[in-house]
């Protein structure tokens, strides 16, 4: 069945295009369920929420195989849409069998993820779904140094964990080169 990738850096409104497709989906009546990582308590522990305030109720999962369980604990069959929200973070080969086996129900599934992480490097959930999809929608967003379509995302903060959530207080978007010059490229744990 479809899979649909929505990816690029942060603050590119890959959450808000998840939401509208959401919606749009809903008015015509079909049955969607959305989820999310749980680690990812940044706006709303029970929504998927873009940093502009716009909300989609959905289910926090503390591993991406929570989907199926849900799935089959409703009673109510696949649903015609399954929505899943930063993806990047969930374990990979969970991951994998789980679009394998939405793709085998017949299950559209919209993927939003960050496709790279702070220190360029590609995220391999985003990455799968990307190769597997009939869709992909790579937004970028506006640099912050310079005004350019910026595809990086730029971490203030020295860590070099690959995964800090965070906001605008610890991340923003940079073109490449506004992103290449002012920090220097740090090796992802």
């Amino acid at each position: 069945m479809k899979v649909e990738v929505i990816c690029g850096p942060m603050f590119s409104g890959k959450t808000e295009e998840l939401i509208r497709r959401i919606t749009r989906a809903k008015y015509a009546k079909l049955r969607v369920l959305s989820f999310k990582p749980s680690i990812d308590s940044r706006y709303s522990k029970t929504s998927i929420a873009s940093h502009s305030g716009a909300r989609e109720a959905c289910f926090a999962v503390n591993q991406v195989e929570d989907i199926l369980d849900i799935i089959n604990q409703r009673g109510q069959g696949f649903p015609d849409i399954v929505a899943i929200e930063e993806a990047q973070f969930f374990e990979q080969e969970g991951f994998k069998n789980v679009l394998c086996y939405l793709r085998k129900q017949h299950t559209k599934t919209i993927i939003a993820g960050l496709d790279m992480d702070f220190a360029g490097v590609p995220f391999e959930n985003i990455i799968y779904a990307m190769g597997i999809a009939n869709r992909v929608d790579k937004l970028s967003a506006v640099c912050v140094e310079c005004g350019a379509d910026a595809t990086m995302t730029y971490r203030k903060s020295d860590s070099n964990e690959r995964v800090e959530i965070g906001e605008t207080d610890i991340y923003e978007a940079r073109c490449y080169g506004c992103w290449q010059r002012k920090k220097p490229l740090k090796k992802a744990m």
